[in-house]
């Protein structure tokens, strides 16, 4: 009796199983995740005339074709930019920065929100207001396009203020 009473609990069990039981699924979908994360991260390119590019930063994030850079600071020809977070483009050799950006260039100090440097070119784009300081003026303007090869500036809705020599 009771090997019969085990027995047809043993099979009520297999068959509630078997009527109710549904086989999950599961999907592999790409890691949208850092792929390796860097701390005191330190990046250097070189170009053919001889000039270097150096970006290090707090931190560096490494995804597919990019890497997010916390405090970065840039060097090349004695220039220096800063921000607190950038996005180095490696497939384009460019670097997106974000929140309070600082150019220190040999004559001039640029501030703004928002920039963009194309490394190889050596422009650099800012589609936010800036403010460009000097010992002889002071600019203020809407957007900034400035090519160090060409050695020229760009602006729109720029007002000055040009200090005298007395």
């Amino acid at each position: 009796m009771r090997y019969f009473l085990f027995l047809g609990f043993i099979v009520g069990y297999l068959f509630i199983w078997f009527i109710f039981f549904k086989p999950f699924t599961y999907e592999v979908r790409p890691s949208t995740q850092e792929s390796v994360v860097f701390y005191d991260f330190l990046y250097r390119s070189f170009a053919t005339d001889g000039s270097s590019f150096v970006l290090y930063g707090k931190k560096g994030i490494k995804r597919p074709k990019e890497i997010e850079v916390l405090q970065p600071v840039a060097h090349r020809n004695g220039e220096k930019i800063t921000a607190l977070k950038g996005i180095f483009h490696q497939d384009t050799n460019s670097i997106d920065l974000f929140e309070k950006i600082v150019y220190q260039g040999k004559e001039y100090t640029l501030k703004s929100s928002k920039a963009h440097y194309d490394i190889q070119k050596e422009i650099l784009n800012v589609d936010a207001p800036f403010v460009i300081v000097s010992q002889k003026y002071t600019i203020f303007g809407k957007e900034l396009k400035v090519n160090k090869k060409l050695g020229r500036i760009w602006s729109k809705k720029v007002k000055a203020i040009i200090k005298s020599e007395e």
